[in-house]
């Protein structure tokens, strides 16, 4: 019986787990096509260069033998998954059983919740208009613009600024005579109001780079496009990154139980999934054993995985690392005996590899026509920020800074001061 015929065993497995998968297509693709799909992150996107340099990646890593893609799994509606037409049918089982943990948390989780299910839509009109920016403005112009967004497409946030409340009137106090320095000044509530309604209007704390140059900057039309397009995407992506441990976990902890109930190829399934959910390592732990083990382990301790799920992201998953996880795992205490951490630190190194979203936030400090300032809460690195600061001050057409708590960063280049 081949796996396509064991689809409906595998999707009532799971959902005999507690799981909702929703409507699911299954594509057998070419290794090529695979990873053609996954170095972009969804079918139909606009090209750019890093979509190329990641193929290439990819390509190399699977032709030479360090690691495989198994599949591609695309939170749209419905969900697309993209299997390697490669695998035995022991495999496509297994995959398979994969693919509905991943669907299945797609639309469980909160965070995922976020994400547009109509992104390959979107990227492939936005496409047919990037050509059309192409042929009227020049390659080099289309993309200039789109290394300064990606460059800055995970700051995007979808919380709107905090808007200003119209001061509260105040009761009267009959004992605010007796205690002059609670007295409240009208005027001053209201000037307070007034500059907080300015400095919103103007973007001022904003930490959406992307939005704020959208609504802020001197820019054309087709270049305002562009970024809300990047930022879309930034959107969608920030999310697979926020729950990347816990997605691939949760996959290993469904596909576990399902193929334990339907397998007759146990010996194969379990080499499988120590070669997926095996070798955790320590500077780059493996997210599949990392999320897998957490969740079991957490599960021993009577917590409700379907429960759990729901609310976390990688981050605090990670928070609920404790002792005894690490005293459990061989590993982890090899780790504690030669590096000299605690438990403690050692959750902290893993929570530092989980973080692939920005570290540091960016905030607008002051605008001014000639001069966007910028602040950090650290200092980052000079090599990296600089070429953002330059494109940002490209597209303000004026002297951008990067206020930090050590340095003050300026553009180099075009309108440097």
């Amino acid at each position: 019986m081949g796996w396509r015929q064991r689809l409906p065993e595998i999707w009532n497995a799971a959902e005999s787990l507690g799981l909702c998968p929703p409507e699911t297509n299954f594509w057998e693709v070419s290794a090529d096509r695979l990873y053609a799909i996954a170095a972009a992150g969804l079918p139909g996107h606009y090209p750019h260069w890093t979509i190329g340099r990641n193929y290439e990646q990819q390509r190399t890593s699977h032709e030479r033998g360090h690691g495989t893609i198994y599949e591609m799994v695309c939170n749209l509606e419905p969900c697309q998954a993209y299997l390697l037409d490669e695998n035995s049918d022991e495999i496509q089982e297994f995959v398979a059983s994969h693919v509905l943990g991943h669907t299945d948390l797609f639309r469980r989780n909160i965070y995922c919740q976020r994400m547009r299910l109509d992104m390959d839509q979107v990227l492939h009109a936005a496409t047919l208009r990037f050509r059309e920016y192409e042929a009227e403005y020049g390659v080099d112009a289309l993309e200039q613009l789109l290394d300064i967004a990606h460059a800055l497409k995970y700051h995007a946030r979808f919380e709107e600024l905090a808007q200003p409340e119209y001061p509260v009137e105040a009761k009267e106090d009959e004992y605010a005579k007796l205690f002059p320095g609670r007295q409240v000044d009208p005027n001053l509530m209201e000037r307070t109001y007034k500059e907080r309604k300015r400095a919103v209007g103007q973007g001022i704390g904003e930490t959406d780079l992307l939005r704020f140059l959208m609504r802020h900057a001197p820019i054309e039309d087709w270049q305002r496009d562009v970024l809300s397009v990047v930022r879309e995407t930034g959107l969608y992506f920030e999310q697979i990154a926020r729950t990347k441990i816990l997605h691939e976990g949760f996959a290993s902890w469904t596909h576990k139980r399902i193929l334990r109930e339907i397998s007759t190829a146990v010996v194969q399934d379990a080499l499988l999934n120590a070669g997926v959910a095996g070798n955790p390592g320590t500077s780059t732990p493996n997210p599949y054993w990392l999320g897998l083990n957490l969740l079991e382990h957490l599960e021993r301790n009577g917590v409700d995985i379907l429960e759990l799920v729901r609310w976390e992201s990688d981050e605090s998953l990670l928070g609920r690392v404790d002792e005894d996880f690490v005293n459990e795992n061989e590993i982890l205490r090899e780790t504690l005996k030669s590096t000299k951490l605690d438990w403690r630190q050692l959750r902290d190194r893993l929570a530092r590899f989980a973080a692939q979203l920005p570290a540091v936030e960016v905030q607008v400090s002051s605008v001014k026509t000639e001069l966007l300032q910028l602040k950090t809460s650290v200092d980052v690195d000079e090599a990296y920020a600089q070429p953002i600061l330059n494109g940002l001050a490209t597209l303000w057409r004026g002297q951008v800074e990067l206020i930090q708590p050590k340095t003050l960063l300026r553009n180099k280049g075009v309108y440097a001061s």
